[in-house]
C-alpha cells in the first residue's frame, strides 16, 4: 500500500511540474531551468503510522527543514 501511495504522489508532483503549476515556485523554477531529467522522487523518511494528526504539520515542517539543511551541507562538501 505504501509504495502505491508513493507512486501516486510522485505522479501528482511531476504532473504539476510538467504543467508549470506547482505551488512551490522555487521548485518549479529549478524544474524549468534544469529539466525533468534532473529530478527524481524519493521517499527520504517515513513517519510512524501512529503520528498524531494534530502534530503532523509542525513535524513535517521540522523534518523538511532538517532534510534541506542536510542537503545543503552535502552540496558544500568538496568533490572527492
Amino acid at each position: 500500500m505504501i509504495a502505491k501511495v508513493d507512486r501516486k504522489e510522485a505522479t501528482r508532483q511531476f504532473f504539476q511540474l510538467r504543467q508549470r503549476l506547482h505551488r512551490n515556485k522555487e521548485l518549479q523554477a529549478e524544474w524549468n531551468a534544469h529539466g525533468e531529467e534532473s529530478f527524481r522522487f524519493e521517499v527520504l523518511e517515513k513517519l510512524p503510522d501512529d503520528t498524531p494528526s494534530l502534530n503532523l504539520r509542525d513535524l513535517l515542517a521540522e523534518r523538511k527543514r532538517a532534510w534541506a539543511e542536510q542537503s545543503q551541507n552535502l552540496s558544500r562538501m568538496p568533490a572527492s
